[in-house]
């Protein structure tokens, strides 16, 4: 355990409303529950992380926007535990370096900021506490799932391509967004015409048995920041018997 002195300026408004919080959120919801001024130093006590915290940390840093929102790094810790989890993996870096066709964000300069950081740096960035406390939740025994249950996100690239029409696997196969706080770059649904699946005989023939019908393999479940949250449409797993992490 070390003490740091980080700037008041850091401190989030909402964070004497934190039902989960670091020694970071601890020390910000002091000083504005005492109304300490802009600018001063708050004194932190903060344990080392251990080497699951800083993986998580430093994928959700490396994958979120610049903007520092608290939800968005905070869902994409949730998707990464629940995507490793399924598929398999004890540990998150050894998901990350097992799996590298999941999150690329392990190549992205910002992943190596955080992996790279002394806690006393991570202490002086808003961003990269943030980081760290998204990781803390998503590795606590009751975390709070900002993500709603999604197994894959995109981002602004998703929309750019979508846009300038060049092939996108996953709008290709059907898009819904299921609220419109999620459409946060103004993209269209890509609804498909219906699809109709059947059950297979022993030979994996189709019978004349309906299994499922669907428009859209996938749809969205949250937003934040830059970052959309998406997972398997409910009607397409049921018509195609599709695990929801592949």
């Amino acid at each position: 355990m070390a003490t740091f002195k980080i700037p008041g300026s850091l401190c989030a408004a909402d964070s004497r409303q934190i039902a989960f919080g670091n020694a970071f959120d601890r020390a910000c919801s002091e000083a504005i529950t005492n109304q300490q001024l802009e600018g001063l130093s708050v004194d932190v006590d903060v344990a080392e992380q251990d080497d699951d915290h800083i993986a998580l940390a430093a994928i959700a840093y490396g994958e979120a926007s610049t903007k520092d929102v608290y939800e968005e790094l905070a869902a994409i810790a949730n998707v990464v535990v629940r995507m490793m989890r399924a598929r398999g993996y004890s540990a998150v870096r050894s998901f990350l370096t097992g799996d590298t066709t999941y999150a690329y964000g392990v190549k992205s300069t910002r992943y190596g900021v955080y992996s790279k950081a002394s806690m006393a740096g991570i202490t002086r960035s808003r961003g990269m506490m943030l980081a760290l406390r998204a990781a803390e939740n998503a590795l606590s025994a009751n975390p709070t799932d900002y993500s709603n249950g999604a197994f894959f996100w995109e981002g602004r690239d998703f929309a750019d391509k979508v846009k300038g029409g060049k092939s996108s696997q996953r709008y290709g196969r059907g898009f819904k967004f299921s609220k419109p706080e999620h459409n946060i770059y103004d993209m269209k649904d890509n609804i498909l015409p219906k699809t109709t699946v059947y059950w297979k005989d022993s030979h994996s023939k189709d019978t004349k048995r309906v299994r499922g019908e669907y428009e859209y393999a996938y749809e969205t479940t949250a937003a934040y920041g830059g970052t959309i949250f998406i997972r398997y449409a409910s009607q397409w797993v049921s018509a195609t018997g599709g695990k929801e992490w592949q």
